[in-house]
């Protein structure tokens, strides 16, 4: 998370996660205290502290200018050896991509590969450059390979070299996929944020780690139906958000919260899953960047903690 501090307004970038609280620091003596001793970036625990009950945050919330974008995580267990978890058309423009797919296959447990591709399905050469991106290595430790992605993706200045991509050629989007052995229960987690000048098709697949993902998609022959179950799959009308506090936070007003992404103060946002043309809901609205600026000032001579 990047995260500004400023006179008059509190400037925080947000993804994936579900944001849980601002909280004014007017709290308990030994919690106080904690928060004075942790530097930027230490985890500190906060025992018995978090409640429903705090006041929330009013706030005003636009549809900010973004990437098409689109996830892999409907079915997140990929439980047969080949088979794809999404397929999408894609327009000339940015894109970002979310990976979030496991090795479901345990009768008999079997090493996999799960992978991301882009065809080309334009006239002309295609021109792809990644701007920022991701990409963990496989592991059954899930918290731990979202918190890293998060983190690998905001500090990511993406790559210098364009690639070249012919009409009806099939290419991988992250080589590092390539190369992955995944095993049974493990997570593949990417978030790959790049620009093409041709039409073109994305897909996520799982298949042998001996087989090349552009190769598997041109023999795989349909896509793992929809359960509309966990996140969701396919291409949403919403990539980011920009939020704004309509009342100044006051930091002698106590413990307030910031909910956002619960389906309730924040609607989860729609789509389109692109093989049954159905459609579909980001439930949690994971990928969905929010850029919120919050107003507050101290008036008791306190500072602001921000915590989530």
């Amino acid at each position: 998370m990047n995260t500004t501090l400023k006179k008059k307004g509190l400037s925080v970038t947000l993804g994936l996660l579900f944001v849980s609280a601002l909280y004014a620091q007017q709290v308990p003596q030994h919690i106080a205290a904690q928060l004075k001793n942790t530097k930027q970036g230490e985890i500190v625990r906060l025992d018995n502290f978090l409640t429903e009950s705090f006041t929330k945050i009013n706030y005003d919330r636009v549809i900010w200018p973004g990437p098409q974008y689109m996830i892999s995580d409907d079915p997140e267990y990929i439980r047969i050896p080949e088979g794809i978890a999404l397929k999408e058309k894609v327009e000339p423009g940015t894109v970002r991509l979310y990976v979030y797919n496991v090795n479901g296959v345990k009768e008999p447990k079997t090493d996999r590969k799960i992978t991301a591709v882009i065809k080309n399905t334009g006239k002309g050469n295609m021109r792809m450059k990644m701007l920022k991106y991701s990409s963990q290595k496989p592991s059954t430790n899930y918290f731990k390979v979202g918190k890293e992605g998060l983190y690998d993706y905001f500090n990511s200045q993406g790559l210098a070299k364009e690639r070249a991509i012919k009409p009806g050629q099939t290419v991988a989007i992250d080589e590092v996929l390539e190369r992955n052995v995944v095993r049974y229960d493990e997570l593949v987690h990417g978030i790959y944020e790049f620009l093409i000048d041709e039409p073109g098709e994305v897909a996520v697949l799982q298949t042998a780690p001996g087989t090349s993902g552009p190769k598997a998609y041109e023999t795989i022959g349909s896509v793992i139906p929809t359960n509309k179950k966990n996140a969701g799959r396919g291409m949403f009308g919403v990539s980011n958000y920009k939020v704004f506090n309509e009342a100044v936070l006051e930091t002698d007003k106590g413990v307030t919260q910031l909910v956002v992404a619960d389906g309730k103060d924040d609607a989860w946002v729609k789509g389109i899953e692109g093989e049954s043309n159905t459609v579909s809901t980001l439930a949690g609205n994971y990928g969905v960047m929010y850029n919120i600026e919050l107003k507050w000032k101290s008036n008791d001579g306190k500072g602001l903690a921000l915590l989530t």
